[in-house]
């Protein structure tokens, strides 16, 4: 009885949803058509409206402008709403500087004023669709910063009605998971684990329906080439174009957040067009220590070019594994361990988190990994009489070893293990045993980083260029160490708050920008490390202050790590500002630094159902409000 009523209130929960979807999506439609008055529909604006001014050339409603620049003018007889306006263009090659739009219009108190908005070309695509969404006396293109030449024509106004999918899939999920919160409070305080797994497949849905066909991750072109070889080294026929295009508009987006809908099919089209055609061929992929990364992803493309599917549904198959992965992942470290549940959930729906697990990474193979095999550490740690068992110790040493192959600087956070005491083995001699085995994969996983950086430093450090030399600067960390670390510690210093619970940390969407809001989530994030209080059994105390030392330690030798690798291959020679070291790289151990500077005595006098409906509520609203402000409203509204 029970079940089939908590499967009619979520029957209940998905209608109310999907209705609010619809509605939603067609009454703002809806509001934009009835603000064009009387010019609905679609009307090609007459080449008497337009003017040209500078090297622009004009012959049978084509305008030609020249590299020296110039400016199209859309001149209206009287103020006029526009939605939409949509034009045809013509370009060799990809365009880093870009034309400027400038709309003459009122601002709130009548006075006239002038909007800018920035239109990117792309050589593959021949037509523009702007969101305008304001009423304007005259519209100008501005090619005064061009560093190409490039053809435009056939302007037209598109006052139609226009009703956006993605807009409804959007607000669906986003009541869906708020109702789902407040219903099934009960459950969910029962379940943190299902909770968080469900809230993470949302969000991260709606981020990825939200994110436009091209790269916009942290290097994510170079790991999505990665992930595509993996699954492709066998293939003879050749690479599809669509990964060059992919390349060549890596971060298109930080440089045009006013894209349409209409421009995001005409890309999806391009892309599977271009994934038909191929163009010489995969080069045989050599597996390396870092490939653990991209399993999911390369299986998940395996599965869709099986599938027949078009090249960007398989591209987004294989950003979709990620998000599984993230999502049971996270789940089941919350289900491991038998405190912090609720602080967990929170840092799993940090933005950085979920932003990264829609991109392809290997990033999320390691946060994931590492915090599992952490819930495990935390929980013998929790259950000192409980026996830790061989079923466990196996998983604890996989999880690590997975999570620190991509990047073996977190091997030191394996050491945690060490801390152990003896009454957790069975006997003695399977504790040192154990603890050797632990300091074998340490020094293996290290091996793979120190090791050839000692026997073989490369001479170059950065592909990417600048005066980088791996052996140049080994020397000065082998021959000045004490120089060394007072760098070191300068950059460790200067960035450690921000890191741990600043925006560059904790808040950033790549380059999509950062959160608007940065205080509010680090007082989540702080406030929730501190009350939450609740665990699976009373215990006076989870760990000692020397275990929690310890644990400290390694943590710290991690963070050396980092920016030690980082200042060896990204910082230029002699440079004393460590270069490429962010805030992100912090993520696998931010749940254990938290918890050992957790107050134990600090206890939350609420119910847990309470507590849990409160928490998950605020985070989930958070960040939902983030995904609005710098995913929705940009490229969709």
């Amino acid at each position: 009885m029970n079940r089939k009523r908590l499967l009619k209130k979520l029957i209940i929960i998905m209608l109310c949803s999907i209705v609010s979807g619809i509605f939603v999506s067609v009454g703002t439609a809806g509001i934009e058509y009835l603000k064009s008055a009387n010019y609905h529909g679609k009307y090609e604006v007459d080449s008497s409206q337009i003017s040209t001014s500078g090297n622009v050339k004009a012959e049978n409603g084509k305008y030609q402008v020249s590299e020296e620049g110039g400016k199209v003018i859309i001149h209206f007889p009287e103020e006029i709403y526009i939605s939409k306006l949509q034009y045809q263009y013509f370009v060799e090659e990809n365009i880093e500087q870009n034309s400027t739009i400038v709309l003459n219009t009122k601002n709130v108190y009548g006075e006239k004023t002038e909007e800018y908005m920035t239109d990117i070309y792309m050589k593959d695509i021949a037509r523009s669709v702007v969101n305008i969404k304001n009423t304007v006396s005259e519209i100008e293109f501005d090619y005064s910063e061009m560093n190409a030449g490039v053809e435009i024509k056939e302007f037209v106004i598109d006052n139609s009605f226009k009703w956006n999918p993605i807009i409804m899939v959007v607000t669906s999920c986003t009541i869906f998971l708020l109702l789902f919160l407040l219903v099934y409070h009960k459950e969910n305080a029962k379940h943190p684990e299902m909770s968080a797994f469900i809230t993470i497949l949302i969000v991260s849905t709606c981020l990825l329906a939200l994110q436009p066909p091209y790269c916009s991750g942290w290097d994510e072109q170079i790991h999505f080439g990665r992930a595509y070889d993996l699954a492709f080294t066998m293939d003879k026929e050749g690479a599809p174009r669509a990964i060059r295009f992919l390349n060549e508009n890596a971060n298109w987006l930080n440089l045009h957040h006013e894209s349409s809908i209409e421009e995001r099919a005409d890309l999806i089209r391009t892309i599977n067009t271009l994934g038909k055609i191929k163009e010489g061929g995969i080069e045989s992929h050599s597996l390396e220590i870092s490939s653990v990364g991209y399993v999911l992803q390369a299986a998940a493309i395996t599965v869709g070019k099986i599938l027949g599917l078009p090249f960007y549904f398989v591209w987004l198959l294989g950003k979709y594994a990620n998000i599984l992965l993230y999502a049971a992942g996270m789940a089941a470290a919350i289900f491991i361990t038998p405190i912090g549940k609720r602080f967990l959930m929170v840092v799993s729906l940090l933005p950085t988190m979920i932003f990264s697990s829609t991109t392809y990474t290997y990033d999320i193979t390691v946060n994931v990994f590492i915090i599992m095999g952490v819930a495990i550490l935390i929980r013998e740690l929790f259950y000192s009489d409980r026996v830790f068992s061989r079923k466990w110790k196996y998983i604890f040493i996989v999880c690590m070893v997975i999570g620190c192959m991509p990047k073996a600087v977190y091997a030191p956070l394996i050491l945690g293990v060490l801390i152990l005491p003896a009454n957790k083995y069975k006997s003695k001699k399977d504790k040192i045993c154990f603890d050797i085995l632990i300091c074998v994969c340490f020094m293996l996983l290290m091996s793979t980083f120190v090791l050839p950086t000692l026997l073989s430093p490369p001479a170059l450090g950065d592909s990417r260029g600048g005066n980088t030399s791996v052996s140049l600067q080994l020397q000065y960390v082998l021959l000045k160490p004490v120089a060394y670390a007072k760098v070191l510690w300068n950059n460790i210093s200067k960035t450690f708050v921000e890191y741990f619970m600043g925006t560059m940390g904790i808040g950033t969407f790549a380059y999509w920008g950062r959160v608007t809001q940065p205080l509010l989530f680090a007082a989540l994030l702080t406030g929730v490390s501190v009350t939450d209080s609740y665990v699976e059994e009373k215990r006076e105390r989870w760990l000692t202050i020397k275990g929690k030392l310890f644990l400290l330690f390694s943590i710290l030798m991690t963070i050396v790590l980092i920016w030690t690798a980082l200042y060896l291959s990204f910082t230029e020679v002699g440079k004393t500002e460590i270069a490429g070291v962010q805030g992100r790289y912090y993520l696998p151990f931010l749940f254990l630094f938290y918890l050992c500077l957790k107050p134990e005595k600090i206890e939350a006098k609420y119910t847990i159902t309470n507590y849990q409906a409160v928490i998950m509520f605020m985070s989930s609203c958070m960040l939902l409000y983030q995904v609005f402000v710098n995913f929705l409203i940009p490229c969709c509204l």
